[in-house]
């Protein structure tokens, strides 16, 4: 089991930047999940598991980062 320390926050960075940054990165992976699938298969994924798998990814990172609920 991994013990949560203050090292694991990125320093110097408000809570906002960092909200934005897992956000963003977890657009930037299904986006490339999306177009991957669209190039090799004939998947068109709902809205709803477009959704789900941005923000499970960004929720992932915000408690990986140590940001408030």
């Amino acid at each position: 089991m991994m013990v949560r320390t203050d090292s694991m926050r990125l320093p110097g960075l408000p809570p906002i930047v960092l909200a934005l940054t897992a956000q963003g990165v977890a657009v930037l992976v299904v986006a490339t999940m999306v177009w991957l699938a669209a190039q090799f298969a004939v998947f068109v994924p709902r809205v709803s598991v477009l959704v789900w798998g941005v923000g499970i990814p960004a929720a992932a990172l915000g408690k990986r980062w140590s940001l408030p609920r």
